[in-house]
């Protein structure tokens, strides 16, 4: 199915080496919240859902409202958003592809300890086409596949 399917990774999307690693992984797009409203001038003073933002991000209080230009404020996030696709692009060009479409996991390495590191394709188990399809499945997805159940996303 991953021809009909789009996988959209978030979270902790900051620079371009994580959008790298994401993409390298099996995501499609990434999306950035967080760095984006930090470019914006987000402090993360945790108040969005009280209409009292200190900074006028996420308040329709007037007052804190009037500190946010948007005519300022667009250039930072525009910036922001270059510069991290510029990192991206290098460090895409820095292993020697022309495309992300080509990005494996053995393309990004992990410290797994002081001394140690492995390809991401060490780490995991990727898939073939059809590998669940099978009656026999992959030990390291076995646990997940007798938890599944198919109308419901809770944990049982």
């Amino acid at each position: 199915m991953r021809d009909q399917v789009r996988i959209i990774a978030a979270g902790k999307v900051s620079s371009g080496f994580s959008i790298l690693k994401l993409i390298a992984l099996g995501a499609d797009a990434c999306y950035s919240a967080r760095s984006m409203m930090i470019a914006l001038g987000c402090i993360q003073a945790l108040k969005c859902n009280s209409n009292h933002c200190p900074v006028g991000v996420a308040t329709q209080d007037k007052q804190p409202e009037a500190g946010l230009v948007p005519s300022d404020k667009k250039v930072r996030v525009a910036s922001y958003h270059r510069e991290t696709t510029t990192s991206f692009a290098e460090i895409l060009g820095a292993i020697g592809l022309e495309g992300s479409s080509k990005l494996r996991p053995w393309h990004v390495m992990h410290r797994v300890s002081s001394t140690e590191t492995k390809q991401y394709g060490e780490m995991y188990q990727y898939l073939s086409e059809g590998d669940l399809l099978g009656q026999e499945v992959p030990e390291s997805y076995l646990r997940a596949w007798e938890l599944a159940e198919s109308g419901s996303f809770e944990s049982t």
